[in-house]
């Protein structure tokens, strides 16, 4: 039971005294009951008949799609496959000759005792290594260090590197030059050295 507002009409509570929506009076106004909601018919068939023309067009295109799509998926799974090689021909896979890993190579070895500009050398690779052996009785104040330069530079240099301390009287070292294939130079400046040796050895 309800009672309906003269004023908005809107339903209240068949106890209301006043309207929930607009605050009208209601103690003159009789309830009446609500209208019954109207029963949907049971099953697929019930719900079909409710359903809109549109509802129904989509769902008919939607059934045909979902159809059309199992028998494609059907389909592909028992064509075969148009990479699959049927040919009962053996084939073999061409041969590549095999790339041979680079390694270090010595191309050049120098000695001395103090400052010195060495012979030129000539490197294959994108990098060469410079490595130094040097000798001391002066730990604390012994050094060494080369700079590396193209042939004919005096300017420019591609690589330096050097040991300027010392744990022991007798210290090896190396160092990475990354430099193109061609002719370079190193030129050493060492100090409070017995001697001194250094080796090149070109990458590739």
């Amino acid at each position: 039971m309800t009672k309906k507002c003269p004023e908005c009409g809107n339903e209240n509570p068949d106890n209301s005294s006043f309207c929930k929506n607009c605050g009208a009076d209601l103690k003159g106004v009789s309830a009446t009951p609500k209208p019954a909601a109207k029963p949907s018919k049971g099953g697929p068939t019930g719900w079909w008949s409710e359903q809109s023309s549109l509802v129904k067009a989509l769902s008919v295109i939607g059934i045909c799609c979902v159809g059309l799509i199992i028998v494609a998926g059907i389909g592909g799974l028992l064509l075969p496959d148009s990479n699959t090689n049927t040919s009962t021909t053996p084939t073999t896979a061409p041969t590549t000759p095999a790339q041979t890993e680079a390694t270090w190579h010595s191309v050049a070895n120098f000695t001395g005792t103090g400052n010195k500009d060495t012979d030129s050398f000539t490197t294959k690779g994108q990098k060469f290594k410079v490595k130094i052996t040097a000798n001391t009785d002066s730990m604390e104040y012994a050094l060494i260090s080369f700079f590396a330069y193209p042939e004919g530079e005096t300017k420019m240099y591609v690589g330096n590197g050097g040991i300027d301390s010392f744990s022991k009287k007798s210290q090896t070292d190396e160092f990475i030059v990354n430099a193109s294939p061609g002719k370079y130079y190193l030129t050493i400046i060492a100090a409070n050295l017995k001697n001194w040796k250094v080796e090149v050895l070109d990458y590739y």
